[in-house]
């Protein structure tokens, strides 16, 4: 249900849900990240531009991933933390979590996270007017 609320940009009603998530099961048991409430939170929170609470959410991520050595969480919440401060227009520290998120991707052999952090360091290549940027 918080997905589908997502979806729709319904914001309040998918945060509300994936509060509820949070509270019920606050770690990433199931191994499937779009599970993981901390992740759909961080999400949430950035297309609402509640940046510190995304980063708050990222970041429980992150260290979880870190803690439970589980390298795609760790790659995924470097990629989205990396979207938080583009938004935000902290550009170094978004290209260096996204240049992190890209090694772990290409590490893993996860070609989908491989094209998810390329179409992002593209996207901050031609923000920082610096195309040729990216290998």
């Amino acid at each position: 249900m918080a997905a589908y609320h997502q979806n729709r940009l319904e914001l309040r009603e998918a945060t509300a849900l994936y509060e509820k998530m949070a509270k019920a099961s606050p770690g990433n048991e199931s191994g499937n990240l779009l599970n993981n409430p901390l992740l759909m939170l961080g999400v949430v929170y950035r297309k609402q531009r509640d940046y510190v609470r995304a980063i708050d959410h990222l970041e429980k991520l992150l260290a979880w991933g870190e803690s439970n050595n589980s390298p795609a969480t760790v790659a995924t919440a470097k990629h989205h933390l990396a979207w938080v401060y583009h938004d935000q227009g902290n550009l170094d520290s978004s290209l260096r979590l996204g240049a992190q998120a890209m090694s772990l991707y290409r590490q893993m052999g996860d070609r989908r996270g491989v094209a998810d952090a390329w179409d992002q360091l593209g996207m901050l290549a031609l923000v920082r007017q610096q195309p040729d940027a990216i290998e």
